[in-house]
């Protein structure tokens, strides 16, 4: 039986939803203690990706009503990139934001408005693609195709986030060095592919999800290669998360019970996803999630893998995506609260 569904933000508010939570203004105290509403439901507001399957468990949490079920009200707002979650969260506007590593790991080591992890979300499936013409005569597949970004442009999102890294390990397999292209940032995904489609970039960075968006494969685009293309990369990416959900520390520390029901509905949201039972369903939630038919939305579903659970093992292997040769300590920064509630 499906729950009933919590409100989320209408499509008219995005615009200055975000616009709130980019300026970091018009908290109502987010920092401090969560209280409960007059319907006795914790009010907490969640950034995600749209479209992208690192936080489709959060989405389906909402869909579903787990959320609500577990106590919550959640107002899920949607941001394009990692560096804008994180400004988000620090100034006070998010309670709980899906940060990559490389925006998020910085932040823990500097001691700089401290932040913790709460959850893993989809592993990493990162693919390059570049016009066709640009590919001939290319291995394409294997990492040597990378080789045809040289002396090209490659839009990410912004510079020195996941999308972005991921561009630099494609190029470093392939026996490229950074000053061998030339990375732009578009800034968001839908930007990515609008300069892609319009020629402005040679090559992009894209997830499997939205790459029918750049047009038809081998006429509009040709993947170069991608995380799982080959046994380095299947290696690099196995254990490797898109991005975490995580809070600041103050905030966790202040909201026991909110961080509880957070993880508790992810968790919850991983189990929903796994039954067979709900197959139906989740196709159609992955048509409407993708934008696209529900078999092609299974198709990638079916290509990836969640980690909502941050054992240490997965936690230390995020340093090769931070670009760092060590994790910060697992103990301080991965929520013991959080574990707790998803081995329950």
């Amino acid at each position: 039986m499906r729950l009933p569904t919590p409100k989320r933000m209408m499509p008219l508010a995005i615009a200055a939803a975000v616009t709130l939570v980019l300026t970091g203004c018009g908290g109502q105290g987010r920092n401090g203690t969560v209280e409960a509403g007059s319907d006795g439901k914790m009010h907490i507001s969640v950034g995600y990706y749209p479209t992208i399957l690192t936080s489709y468990l959060t989405e389906v949490a909402q869909e579903q009503g787990i959320f609500e079920a577990n106590g919550l009200e959640v107002d899920l707002v949607p941001i394009q990139a990692g560096p804008q979650q994180t400004s988000a969260l620090l100034g006070g506007s998010l309670d709980i934001a899906d940060l990559p590593a490389p925006t998020m790991v910085p932040l823990m080591k500097s001691g700089d408005g401290q932040i913790v992890a709460l959850t893993g979300g989809a592993h990493v499936n990162y693919s390059m693609v570049i016009h066709p013409g640009m590919a001939q005569g290319m291995d394409v597949g294997n990492p040597d195709a990378a080789l045809a970004i040289k002396g090209k442009t490659v839009a990410v999102t912004v510079p020195g986030g996941t999308i972005d890294y991921f561009a630099q390990i494609a190029a470093r397999e392939a026996g490229l060095d950074t000053k061998d292209y030339s990375t732009v940032g578009a800034g968001s995904v839908p930007a990515i592919l609008a300069g892609f489609k319009e020629g402005r970039f040679d090559a992009a960075v894209l997830f499997p999800e939205v790459a029918h968006l750049a047009g038809e494969e081998g006429k509009d685009y040709t993947v170069l290669t991608s995380a799982s293309a080959t046994s380095s990369s299947t290696d690099l990416y196995k254990g490797m998360l898109q991005s975490v959900t995580g809070a600041r520390a103050d905030w966790v520390k202040s909201n026991p019970d909110a961080v509880t029901a957070f993880c508790t509905s992810i968790g919850e949201a991983h189990d929903w996803v796994q039954d067979p039972q709900n197959a139906q369903e989740l196709g159609k939630s992955l048509g409407g999630w993708f934008e696209q038919p529900e078999k092609r939305g299974m198709e990638i579903f079916e290509t990836t893998t969640f980690g909502p659970v941050l054992t240490q093992e997965i936690w230390e292997q995020q340093a090769a995506m931070a670009g760092t040769d060590t994790m910060p300590a697992y103990g301080d920064f991965v929520s013991a609260q959080c574990l707790s509630a998803l081995s329950e």
